[in-house]
């Protein structure tokens, strides 16, 4: 997701920062996502990815893929009656909730939890707490790219870990980095950071016990 490293492609490298959302991380909480309204994909501009085929399957009406700016307000989301489910970009996240906070629009994000913690998370949601639902997973998850060049592209492949015996240090595993190539049309994977999902105002929500300045938790 987020932005194209123009760098790594002068290098010949695979950018590491644009990373779409495998469907199983939607398929685990299928059942927080509504089936009979549009979902709009705010954040996926191409109906061959994972996650649109996902609400494709999901959902009686046909999801929506990103409508171009998602901050303008000419865009096509903001005038449809929909609710939102996308993995935004994490580097403008703090732009993405002011955004939603304004226009009241029903929500799952996914991000890193660490985002929970921020003043601005707090200075944006604090009156709204009552309204919010995390759900809280183990498992970390698999994003995927595909080189969408016409040339081989070089990367780091950082999955491959085996058994370290030093547990003196508290350390049962360590990471074996090894550079692979991935051909022209080809996927590749990177293991993804710890995720939330981040629900706002979401259908599933309205027999939850609100209390003022809280939030739900949901743990999977």
């Amino acid at each position: 997701m987020s932005i194209w490293n123009t760098n790594a492609q002068k290098l010949n490298q695979a950018p590491d920062d644009e990373f779409y959302t495998p469907d199983c991380l939607w398929e685990a909480i299928q059942d927080k996502i509504p089936s009979d309204q549009v979902i709009w994909e705010a954040f996926g501009n191409n109906p061959d990815l994972d996650s649109y085929k996902f609400m494709e399957r999901h959902s009686d009406k046909t999801p929506l893929v990103c409508q171009g700016d998602f901050f303008t307000p000419d865009n096509k989301g903001w005038h449809t009656d929909n609710v939102i489910v996308t993995n935004p970009p994490f580097s403008i996240i703090d732009k993405i909730f002011m955004k939603l906070k304004h226009t009241e629009k029903s929500f799952i994000l996914v991000m890193p939890p660490q985002k929970l913690y921020t003043k601005y998370f707090n200075d944006i949601w604090k009156d709204e707490l009552e309204n919010i639902c995390i759900i809280s997973t183990h498992i970390r998850y698999n994003f995927y790219a595909i080189n969408n060049t016409d040339k081989d592209l070089i990367t780091v492949d950082c999955k491959k870990r085996v058994k370290n015996p030093d547990y003196i240090q508290g350390k049962s595993t360590k990471t074996i980095q090894k550079q692979i190539t991935i051909k022209a049309g080809e996927r590749y994977y990177k293991a993804g950071p710890p995720i939330v999902y981040m629900c706002y105002k979401m259908p599933f929500m309205e027999d939850m016990k609100k209390q003022k300045g809280v939030m739900n938790m949901i743990f999977l």
